[in-house]
């Protein structure tokens, strides 16, 4: 069953805005630990 959620359009914005800098700028910051962690041989969390 499909559940429908109202937003304002100011929660809207804020939404898109951070699907935005999730899609952009975070993506890099975690590309760029991601590579850390395998140059390091390590990929696990909380191990």
């Amino acid at each position: 069953m499909t559940t429908q959620t109202w937003l304002t359009q100011e929660a809207a914005d804020r939404l898109a805005a951070e699907l935005a800098h999730l899609e952009g700028e975070a993506r890099t910051e975690i590309i760029k630990k991601i590579e850390a962690a395998r140059a390091e041989g390590d990929l696990k969390e909380n191990g």
